[in-house]
C-alpha cells in the first residue's frame, strides 16, 4: 500500500510539474482522479492496520499553504503542493498532506465516490492483474469527466 501510495503522489506530482514547468493547461480531473487513487491505498492501509482512518480538521498543507501564501502572495496552491510533497514526511504527514490537498481540487467525498466508479469499470466482478493492465482509459476518463462536469 506504501509503495502504491507513492506511485500515486508521483502521478499527481507529474501533473502538476507538467502545469507549473511547461505552461500546460492544469488537468484537474487528472489531479481529482491521482488524488483518489492516493487515498484508496491510504484507506487499504489503514484497514490493513487495523486503524480507522480519520483527519484532522487543519492538515499539515493547510499549515504551509497559509505561511507560504501569506509570505509570497504569487505562490499559489499547485506549486505549495509540490514543495510539500517533494520534502521528506512520514506517512502520517502525508496522509494529512494529502486530504489538504484534496479541498483545493475538488468535493472530496465526491472525489472518492468518482474514484470508486472508475474502479468498478474497472474491475465489474473483482480485482484481477489482466484488467489491472489492459485498461480502458478512455471509458474510465468518461467517467471521471461525466461526474465533474455533474458537480459544476
Amino acid at each position: 500500500m506504501k509503495m502504491g501510495l507513492i506511485t500515486e503522489v508521483g502521478e499527481l506530482l507529474d501533473a502538476l510539474k507538467k502545469h507549473i514547468a511547461y505552461g500546460k493547461e492544469l488537468d484537474i480531473v487528472n489531479l481529482m482522479e491521482e488524488w483518489g487513487d492516493a487515498m484508496w491505498y491510504i484507506a487499504n492501509y489503514r484497514t490493513l492496520e487495523g486503524k480507522e482512518l480519520t483527519f484532522e480538521e487543519h492538515s499539515i498543507f493547510d499549515v504551509y499553504f497559509y505561511l507560504s501564501s501569506k509570505n509570497n502572495p504569487d505562490f499559489n496552491w499547485y506549486e505549495n503542493a509540490a514543495n510539500v510533497f517533494c520534502r521528506q514526511r512520514s506517512f502520517e504527514e502525508t496522509v494529512d498532506i494529502l486530504w489538504g490537498f484534496g479541498k483545493n481540487i475538488g468535493d472530496r467525498e465526491e472525489m472518492l465516490r468518482m474514484n470508486i466508479e472508475k474502479l468498478r469499470k474497472r474491475y465489474p466482478e473483482k480485482y484481477t492483474d489482466e484488467q489491472a493492465i489492459v485498461r480502458d482509459v478512455d471509458a474510465e476518463r468518461e467517467i471521471l469527466e461525466k461526474n465533474k462536469n455533474q458537480d459544476q
